[in-house]
C-alpha cells in the first residue's frame, strides 16, 4: 500500500537549552524541546483528526507488529518516536503537507527559536516487517539532510540596528516577562519569555513526579542555584550527570524493519 511518510526532526537542540546560564532558562527549553513530539504533536493530529481515539498516537508503543494505517484502514499513524527524529504515516499528500504546515506554525508561537526539519516520502510497505522499510527510512533520512542543508528556516524575529537587546539571548527585546522577580521585571526576547514560560510548567511536572513516589517530604527540585541548601561560609558542590546519546540515528538507521525500529524507540 502506498503512505506518505513525514520526518521530523530538529536543529541544533543543545545550542537551544544552553544558549544562556540561567537554569530556570535551560529547564524551560528542555521542556519545550521534549513537548515538541509530545504535546505539540499531539495538539496538532487532533486538529487534523478530531474523531481520533484517545489513546491512538500509543498504538505504535503498544502494539509495535500492527500497522493501523494499513491494517485497520486508519488515516494516519505514528511510524515511531525516538532518537531526535519522528515519522508518521499519512494515507493522504494533502494531509501529510497539512500536518507539517500546522506543526511547524505551532512552534513558532510555543518555542519560538527552535529550528525543525522535515523530509517527505511516498513509500509502499506491506506491513511493519516488511524488509523494503530499511532502504526507504535511509532515502528518507538523505533528503532530510539535503533539506538541512539547503534551507534553514527564520524562527525568531531578526534583531536590527534600531531595536533594544536580549540580555538573555542577545535577540530583540519584544515581550514584557512579568514572570521574572518585580525587580527583575523587562522587556526580554520571545525566546526567552517562552523558556520561562515554560520553566513553571516543568517544574510543577517534576514536583508532581516527586509526589506520586512519595519523596515530596524528602526532595525538590530548584531553579535557582543559590537556594540548593548550601550554609554559608561552607564550600559547596554541585554534581552534573550528562547522558548523552551520540550517533543515535545511526543505530536507528540500521534497523531492518519498522517493528525493529519502534522497540528499539521503546
Amino acid at each position: 500500500m502506498s503512505l506518505y511518510a513525514v520526518l521530523l526532526d530538529t536543529m541544533s537542540i543543545q545550542r537551544y537549552i544552553f544558549s544562556t546560564n540561567r537554569l530556570k532558562e535551560n529547564l524551560g527549553a528542555s521542556y519545550l524541546v521534549e513537548d515538541i513530539y509530545e504535546g505539540v504533536l499531539e495538539d496538532v493530529l487532533k486538529e487534523l483528526f478530531p474523531d481520533m481515539e484517545k489513546d491512538y498516537l500509543n498504538h505504535w508503543r503498544k502494539e509495535p507488529e500492527v500497522m493501523p494505517s494499513i491494517d485497520k484502514d486508519r488515516p494516519f499513524e505514528i511510524g515511531y518516536i525516538g532518537g531526535g527524529n519522528a515519522l508518521l504515516f499519512f494515507k493522504e499528500v494533502e494531509k501529510a503537507e497539512a500536518f507539517l504546515k500546522k506543526w511547524t506554525a505551532r512552534l513558532l508561537v510555543t518555542a519560538p527559536g527552535i529550528t525543525p526539519a522535515s523530509a517527505i516520502g511516498r513509500c509502499n510497505i506491506k506491513n511493519a516487517n516488511d524488509p523494503a522499510v530499511k532502504d526507504f527510512i535511509k532515502n528518507l533520512f538523505k533528503s532530510l539532510a539535503e533539506n538541512k542543508n539547503r534551507f534553514i528556516p527564520q524562527t525568531i524575529i531578526p534583531r536590527h540596528g534600531i531595536t533594544a537587546e536580549c540580555p538573555h539571548t542577545g535577540y530583540s527585546m519584544e515581550v514584557w516577562c512579568e514572570k521574572l522577580p518585580k525587580e527583575e521585571q523587562k522587556y526580554i526576547s520571545s525566546v526567552s519569555s517562552a523558556k520561562i514560560e515554560a520553566a513553571e510548567r516543568a517544574k510543577n511536572k517534576h514536583l508532581r513526579i516527586l509526589k506520586e513516589s512519595g519523596l515530596d517530604n524528602k526532595y525538590t527540585f530548584t531553579d535557582e542555584l543559590d537556594k540548593l541548601g548550601q550554609q554559608r561560609g561552607e564550600e559547596s558542590h554541585i554534581a552534573i550527570v550528562h547522558i548523552d546519546g551520540n550517533d543515535m540515528n545511526k543505530r536507528f538507521k540500521a534497523m531492518e524493519t519498522l517493528f525493529d525500529t519502534r522497540r528499539l524507540s521503546k
